[in-house]
């Protein structure tokens, strides 16, 4: 019986191995590193201005003004992300079945080790999956708002939420590309 994994299913390209075996370290490093490494870049340029000042130690550990408070703004944009992002995974449930056997044709013919067309699903219930818990990390901060580590955190989750959210506009202008020319 196949068990769900689904961060391991997004690593392996949703191949079905995934749900027996968890993905070597490669593919994680491969798939997450460059998207973490964007966003660390991204939360450090919010915060520049205490990077650059870190001779002064009190400017930052009180942190600008500017860069205090992201859980206000994840709280206010995330719920609707949230349910675009429904609706985008809803779509796929719908997609014909020869859009289906084509997409899994092009998997198979590239020289993969891994992947099928369940990589449908596990690239888009992965940044689902990351912008619930950028909501979360977001409804956290606005509690604790005066917690610095946790500002970073949440600057960090809102940049990597915004990587995401691109890939998953990718997967789905891959299905309406292959849904249309199916159509033909």
């Amino acid at each position: 019986m196949m068990r769900y994994k689904g961060n391991n299913s997004y690593v392996y390209n949703g191949d079905l191995s995934s749900g027996d075996k968890f993905a070597p370290l490669a593919m994680w490093i491969k798939k997450l590193f460059g998207r973490f490494v964007v966003a660390s870049l991204l939360t450090g340029l919010v915060f520049c201005n205490e990077i650059t000042s870190c001779l002064n130690i009190n400017t930052f550990i009180e942190g600008s003004i500017n860069a205090k408070n992201p859980g206000s703004i994840i709280v206010s944009t995330f719920p609707s992300l949230i349910g675009f992002g429904i609706g985008v995974y809803a779509l796929t449930l719908v997609l014909s079945e020869s859009v289906v056997s084509n997409f899994q044709k092009i998997i198979s013919g590239k020289n993969n080790t891994s992947g099928s067309v369940l990589m449908l699903s596990s690239d888009l219930a992965y940044p689902m999956l990351i912008l619930v818990l950028t909501l979360s990390v977001g409804i956290l901060q606005g509690v604790f708002i005066d917690s610095y580590k946790l500002c970073v955190v949440t600057w960090f989750m809102l940049w990597y939420s915004f990587i995401v959210i691109i890939e998953m506009l990718g997967v789905l202008f891959g299905l309406s590309n292959n849904s249309l020319l199916d159509k033909l």
